[in-house]
């Protein structure tokens, strides 16, 4: 998410560019932490620096440092945009763990115009220093924003919908229905044989939902702030593509579990009738001009009818990438339906996240507190939000105000958190929804691949320090039917594994520190 563009968020860039300013100093005494390639950083630097540095060319101008921790391995870049002074900074690189300092960095380029420079293969879980170091005192200013690898999503759970709160883009690969099956066999509530207009129904004709079950799936929560026309596209018009199914259920907490006992009908379905890697709802309008523009009379066959959508509704779909394709999936809304998961109103908050240490830091700033009894911090859990902490309010009127909440036990993964804010009057109403990527250090599953595997299966993965790991694969039923222990070293390491006796079907791969007990999962497919 891009920086938000408001007075508060301001205020926060200001405090942090008088801190980056404040280096010349010490550079490594103030380092900017980069929480995610979504992040834009706009800096400023003038005045003479503390190093010369000589990575790439003689540096008499003053520094700043950032660090990032990758959560994917591969090739990373740097977008820089809006730089002014005309005057070179150079970008240079290093691993946090050789410690900061002026010397050891690696030269990424000698910048003097907008552009994007680099091509660092890093590491995930390793820390890396990024350098900005201006060639002259002069006053410059540009915005920064890191390009990371495409992640790729693995096959997901109900309970591990992600909520959508505008037009977005994920990723698919073939890794199968996650650890749970969750969508019945066709012909039942959850999962209707026919489709009869807008009404997925077990009588009538038509295609049906989704009829080759919870294939590759992707599970996400659609937010609607403000009622209207709901209307979305899946990907993009290919007159030769994949299939894309999916199946769409009115939200609940227990919509999970409902599902899965087969006794939630859903909303609106498709089972796609062309592969061109194209779906979702639309009215007959839009839907015609969408056939006109792509010269295709057929994509009715892949598009379900809009819904007149109430204000704060939620919706759940599943997402099922039939044709196994690798590949990032636009989503784009164009009814009049607002998606949006800041339902704040007249609540002027601002909520943000990071990660520090083995801890997830939420703050939150509040502008207006007139009426405010209370705040609930709440972190989502097996699709439900769970209260981790109530706050008093401090009842200091219009005065802007910060609160802090630490998580001292973060679940493994995403976590999702939100505020409620509780008023004298009874009304309550919500912040919108941040996330924080915990991420577990000592031990790392980079990738498994080929994926489908067929005679043979390469484990990726990185280890801190050298010790005993334990590798094994596991069927979906729990059953271990294979195990190996090996010695590894510090670093990455890739164990090669013969997998053709094996039954074809869907499998987890689990490594595990035998000295400090962390565990790493993945999902394989044996062809």
């Amino acid at each position: 998410m891009k920086l938000k563009k408001h007075l508060l968020s301001a205020i926060l860039i200001s405090l942090f560019l008088c801190k980056v300013n404040s280096s010349v100093a010490q550079p490594c005494s103030n380092i900017g932490t980069i929480g995610s390639c979504s992040e834009v950083w706009n800096v400023t630097l003038s005045g003479s620096g503390v190093w010369n540095n000589e990575s790439c060319y003689t540096t008499t101008g003053n520094e700043a440092i950032f660090e990032y921790t990758p959560t994917v391995s591969g090739t990373h870049s740097i977008d820089i945009t809006s730089l002014t002074g005309f005057e070179f900074i150079d970008l240079g690189w290093k691993l946090a763990s050789s410690g900061c300092s002026s010397t050891g960095w690696t030269c990424i380029d000698d910048v003097l115009y907008d552009g994007t420079y680099g091509s660092m293969n890093w590491t995930a879980g390793e820390t890396y220093y990024i350098l900005i170091d201006v060639e002259t005192a002069s006053a410059v200013t540009f915005s920064l924003q890191l390009n990371c690898p495409t992640v790729y999503t693995e096959a997901s759970d109900c309970s591990e919908s992600v909520p959508i709160c505008s037009d977005d883009n994920f990723s698919i690969d073939p890794n199968g229905y996650g650890n749970i099956d969750e969508i019945p066999s066709s012909g039942g509530t959850s999962n209707p044989a026919y489709y009869t207009g807008d009404n997925p129904s077990v009588t009538g004709s038509g295609e049906g939902c989704l009829l080759s079950g919870e294939t590759n799936s992707t599970w996400m929560v659609i937010n609607v702030l403000a009622g209207g026309t709901l209307e979305f596209s899946f990907g993009a018009y290919q007159s030769s593509g994949n299939y894309f199914d999916w199946a769409m259920w009115p939200y609940s907490p227990s919509a999970c579990s409902d599902i899965l006992a087969d006794n939630l009908a859903p909303v609106r379905c498709n089972y796609n009738g062309e592969a061109v890697s194209f779906t979702g709802i639309a009215s007959a309008t839009n839907l015609t001009n969408m056939e006109n523009a792509n010269s295709d009379p057929g994509l009715s066959d892949n598009f379900a009818p809009e819904i007149i959508a109430g204000n704060n509704t939620q919706y759940l779909i599943c997402f099922s990438n039939w044709s196994s394709a690798q590949t990032t999936v636009p989503l784009n809304f164009f009814g009049s339906a607002q998606i949006s998961c800041t339902t704040l109103g007249n609540f002027d908050i601002d909520i943000s996240g990071s990660r520090e240490e083995e801890k997830n830091i939420i703050n939150w700033y509040v502008a207006n507190e007139i009426g405010v009894v209370n705040y609930a911090i709440e972190r989502l859990e097996s699709g439900e939000w769970e209260v981790l902490r109530e706050q008093a309010s401090r009842e200091n009127g219009g005065s802007l105000k910060q609160y802090t909440y630490t998580d001292e036990t973060p679940m493994r993964g995403q976590n999702y958190y939100r505020i409620k804010q509780y008023h004298k009057d009874g009304s309550v109403k919500e912040s919108s929804i941040i996330s924080i990527e915990t991420k577990i250090k000592g031990l790392s599953i980079l990738s498994a691949f080929p994926n489908p595997a067929n005679d043979q299966l390469n484990v990726k993965y990185t280890t801190k320090e050298a010790g005993n790991v334990e590798l094994q694969i596991i069927n979906l039923v729990g059953t271990i039917i294979y195990s190996e222990n090996i010695n590894s070293v510090a670093g990455v390491s890739i164990n090669n594994i013969d997998v053709s006796q094996i039954t074809s079907g869907s499998y987890l791969i689990q490594l595990t520190n035998k000295v400090t007990g962390e565990k790493q999962v993945v999902r394989f497919i044996k062809e």
